[in-house]
């Protein structure tokens, strides 16, 4: 389980260990949001993850998946993710850092990978 303040200071993103992280406001801890991880296809439960991040920018949530996936959330659209990195992790990822200033993601698990914003 994770917390991180927005860039803008008026929300908070808590990334849970049921697949589901919420975004809360962060004056009145109102849910405004919820990103729940799809069932895996194995057991039909859904891929725990353990880590959220606002992406640089602070426009869309990152949350990763007990698939080892990465994926990009719209805060005004969660219903479904609105970009899916490819699984690069063999196993949960463990950590996202972000790099606003160069659009660079970091996540980690047993190995590290890291996403490079198209220029």
């Amino acid at each position: 389980i994770s917390t991180q303040v927005a860039p803008d200071g008026e929300t908070l993103l808590v990334a849970g260990e049921a697949g589901v992280h919420t975004l809360l406001d962060a004056f009145e801890g109102d849910a405004l949001a919820a990103f729940a991880a799809p069932p895996s296809a194995a057991g039909g439960e859904r891929a725990a993850a353990a880590a959220a991040a606002f992406a640089p920018g602070g426009g869309a949530v990152l949350a990763g998946g007990g698939d080892g996936v990465l994926r990009a959330w719209d805060p005004a659209a969660p219903r479904r993710p609105c970009a899916v990195l490819p699984a690069s992790h063999a196993g949960p990822v463990a950590r996202i850092a972000c790099s606003p200033r160069f659009g660079v993601v970091a996540t980690a698990c047993a190995n590290t990978a890291l996403w490079l914003a198209d220029a």
